[in-house]
């Protein structure tokens, strides 16, 4: 299960924290999808064993919930407007990718189209909460070079001091080129082997996956699925229980072959479209001012 708020002593970070990462856990019922073990609102709208009253009192104390979160986040958003385009941040500007500056290896989401397209608010937080399914294809001249493949997932754009970790994957075997969302299923408790025969590290959330959610008012953030291959595997190196960012990137020292991205850009949907974005399948749209060319992208976008 997902772990609780976290206790956190700057109220600015952990308001940020707060609208950033979603509502508390304690607002709903049990998680419905293992990749992301978080609160899942379609559960309860799923769930024919709840009666009548039972929707009614939950609507309504979530949209009270709601509005008192968007009159705390719209107005912490314009403050931190600003606060955007943490890619020095990013896990490929590390000093691992000295030798490696420009992506090489072609990463491809069939499902939304090329980078820089929308994330369906059906893969978001307030969807069903899916990881994308991601194709890639690294060049004939050291394909054969790569024993293991990393794939990190970042957001730059939220308004922290660094990029926040939504996904962390290590020990994916050469041979796979491809990951969807069942890969990400975990195979027994306590344990960071995922049903993909990969493992997990940590994330801002201390969970599998973190599924885009931005500010309310933040406008469109980028989510980099950054896939690296590496000349040696990372399983029996010096990493922790839970494999942290900053571990992984002093493991790959000179071991990074390969790279390559895709980019989503995805927005939290406005009040008056989150009943919508609550039922399953259905996908609101985005926030306006939602479009490809609005975004400031990463050079290597």
């Amino acid at each position: 299960m997902e772990k609780s708020s976290p206790e956190i002593t700057e109220l600015g970070l952990f308001i940020a924290d707060f609208c950033q990462l979603g509502y508390p856990q304690a607002v709903s019922g049990p998680v419905q999808a293992p990749c992301i073990q978080k609160t899942s609102y379609n559960a309860i709208f799923n769930d024919h064993h709840h009666h009548h009253h039972h929707h009614l009192i939950f609507i309504t104390i979530h949209q009270l919930l709601g509005n008192t979160m968007e009159w705390i986040e719209r107005p912490l958003s314009w403050l931190l407007a600003n606060r955007k385009g943490h890619d020095s941040g990013l896990i490929q500007n590390t000093p691992p990718f000295a030798e490696h500056p420009e992506p090489s290896v072609t990463v491809e989401c069939p499902d939304f189209g090329p980078s820089g397209s929308q994330i369906p608010v059906k893969y978001s937080f307030f969807g069903e909460n899916l990881f994308p399914t991601l194709k890639w294809s690294a060049p004939p001249a050291v394909a054969g070079d790569i024993q293991e493949w990393l794939l990190v997932v970042e957001d730059p754009d939220a308004p922290l001091a660094e990029p926040v970790v939504h996904g962390l994957y290590y020990g994916i075997p050469a041979s796979k080129c491809s990951v969807s969302n069942e890969d990400f299923e975990p195979t027994a408790a306590g344990s960071q082997v995922l049903r993909g025969g990969f493992k997990y590290g940590a994330n801002r959330r201390g969970t599998i996956y973190i599924p885009p959610r931005g500010m309310l008012g933040h406008g469109p953030h980028r989510y980099f699925f950054q896939v690296i291959g590496l000349l040696e595997p990372l399983v029996g190196s010096k990493l922790g229980a839970v494999a942290t960012k900053a571990e992984i990137a002093g493991s790959i020292e000179g071991k990074v072959v390969a790279w390559g991205q895709w980019m989503g850009i995805s927005a939290t949907v406005p009040s008056n479209h989150l009943a919508l974005a609550l039922r399953p399948g259905a996908d609101a749209g985005p926030e306006p001012g939602l479009q490809n060319g609005a975004v400031h992208k990463s050079v290597r976008a």
